[in-house]
């Protein structure tokens, strides 16, 4: 069977805070039978179909179509779904997240525990493309860096169509308050660099690095 073909499920018997990586991944939706937590960035998107996350107690629904991101450190569940058959998951340590010179407001809603959901656009057949592209260069370790420059490029425009009607924040939640033993040492120090000083081309390198492609 190719590896295309295969689909991920959550797994209620992982260690809660263990480490999923940098991937991209598809996943068949499911219920869960618990919260999940990761300290990766998670990206979401439905061709068909949705999925309703439980988000430290608030309800979101992401509708097909649209990509979704939230920190994975925020506990999260889901709690219904709709006509999906599967959808992609991409997962970026926080460490490597912070180095891609992403925009700084996106940077902190994110952090700050809100869910982005994008506003509903006419792209979808080129974003299926290239999630599908990602998928099949990052598991075959083949056009790494074009794949990882496309997701940088595709997140910028991504932050400049977000859809505040759906974005959900966790930011008042008292269970969203995080302890510092949560994070690790790296992603603490990286979170000390407040201008990000760190340029694209030393954040490709990590990806590429974090790939083990190098």
């Amino acid at each position: 069977m190719w590896k295309s073909d295969i689909y991920k499920t959550f797994n209620s018997n992982r260690n809660e805070f263990s480490p999923y990586g940098l991937t991209i991944e598809k996943w068949r939706p499911e219920l869960m039978c618990r919260f999940d937590r990761h300290n990766e960035i998670e990206i979401n998107y439905l061709i068909e179909g949705s999925i309703t996350y439980l988000v430290n107690g608030r309800k979101v629904t992401i509708p097909s179509g649209r990509i979704a991101m939230f920190w994975g450190l925020m506990s999260h569940q889901i709690i219904n779904f709709e006509k999906s058959d599967f959808y992609y998951v991409c997962t970026i340590p926080l460490s490597t997240f912070l180095l891609l010179n992403l925009p700084k407001p996106m940077i902190d809603r994110v952090l700050k525990g809100d869910v982005l959901v994008e506003r509903e656009s006419d792209k979808r057949e080129w974003d299926i493309f290239l999630f599908e592209q990602w998928f099949c260069d990052i598991n075959s370790n083949n056009n790494v860096l074009a794949s990882t420059m496309e997701m940088n490029g595709r997140l910028h425009r991504f932050f400049n169509n977000i859809d505040d009607t759906i974005c959900q924040s966790s930011a008042d939640n008292t269970n969203s308050k995080l302890h510092s033993t949560e994070l690790k040492l790296i992603d603490k120090m990286v979170l000390g660099f407040t201008h990000f000083k760190t340029t694209a081309t030393e954040g490709m390198k990590m990806l590429l690095e974090a790939f083990k492609v190098l």
